[in-house]
């Protein structure tokens, strides 16, 4: 069992349930957002109506869950100043830019301009996430492999805890979606790879089966729990956008076979993109909030604790003495 550190430790319990399962609230959301908003073929969407359906989301659901993944742009700093955070709940922030720059066989992550680890430890985030496109095979992944760790050893001078999550990808521009076997074995291999980084403390990762070509739900807890042996932190499910009660029978095998908890996004209110008003609040208060409160129960019940895979540092009478300022001088 891993040691972690009482600033980790106490922040970690911040971000999760008493059951030690955590739910996480996905709004990050960025280029994705704003497309989603413009679907019905309006005028430009504007910052502001970014900003405004981070806002409803959150108030609508915030107190459902155990931890709210923001973002820097459109989503933490205006919620903060209008008082639209519970403080019930983690507070979670990403680090990277939207999208990614490089090729499509070629994906390079970066963390957003102006932005950083300390910066969020000074707001009050619970917790860091940096989202990188990976794949082992492609000459991008030393490069994402030295951000990892690099974003690992700020949170480690923050005691902060660092939520990691890699999205796979095809590296054959002949295939632009990763066939069910392929995924699988880029899923398993990724975790393997960037979970052995000293300092990654958890890990977020998007369902190890392509579930519209590959129904057997036998093949999905095999899949699922050899993904928990080759992560070697807690790990959590990522929503990409499914249906929801695709996503929560995918939640409910993921955590029977070893994960954590689940991080809803799209797959939670990606509906209320296309209603407005009186209406969007409804929709948010009433299905979304029943939806979360489901997965939350499936997440009690069946995930694994995260404290089953780490304990804190033993401390001795003084221990503060020792413990590190920011500048290591304190």
């Amino acid at each position: 069992m891993k040691t972690l550190s009482p600033g980790k430790i106490r922040k970690l319990q911040r971000c999760s349930c008493e059951s030690g399962a955590l739910i996480i609230l996905s709004i990050d959301h960025r280029n994705s957002l704003r497309a989603l908003l413009k679907m019905d073929g309006a005028e430009p969407v504007r910052d502001d109506q970014l900003i405004s359906f981070k806002e409803a989301v959150v108030t609508s659901l915030g107190s459902e869950v155990s931890g709210i993944l923001l973002d820097p742009d459109y989503g933490v700093g205006p919620l903060i100043t209008h008082f639209s955070l519970p403080r019930s709940a983690g507070l979670i922030l990403a680090l990277e830019s939207s999208g990614y720059t490089g090729s499509k066989e070629n994906r390079v992550s970066q963390i957003t301009s102006g932005w950083s680890v300390a910066k969020a430890a000074r707001l009050g985030a619970e917790a860091v996430r940096l989202l990188v496109y990976y794949h082992p095979e492609a000459d991008s992944a030393p490069s994402i492999e030295s951000l990892v760790d690099s974003v690992a050893q700020e949170c480690q001078t923050m005691d902060l805890p660092f939520f990691l999550a890699a999205l796979p990808y095809s590296i054959d521009p002949q295939i632009k979606t990763l066939p069910s076997d392929q995924r699988r074995d880029v899923v398993l291999e990724t975790a393997r790879i960037l979970t052995t980084i000293q300092g990654v403390d958890m890990y977020m990762s998007e369902f190890p089966v392509d579930v519209k070509t590959d129904p057997d739900r036998s093949h999905w807890e095999s899949t699922c729990s050899a993904l928990s042996h080759a992560s070697q932190v807690p790990w959590l499910l990522i929503s990409s956008a499914v249906e929801f009660d695709v996503y929560l029978n995918m939640a409910e095998t993921a955590c029977l076979q070893g994960a954590s908890g689940a991080a809803a996004g799209r797959a939670a209110w990606q509906e209320a993109g296309s209603l407005s008003g009186l209406e969007r609040n409804a929709f948010l208060n009433k299905t979304c909030r029943s939806r979360l409160s489901s997965l939350t129960m499936i997440c009690d019940r069946a995930a694994v604790p995260w404290t089953k895979y780490y304990k804190p540092v033993e401390l001795k009478p003084d221990w503060y003495m020792t413990y590190p300022g920011l500048n290591h001088t304190d």
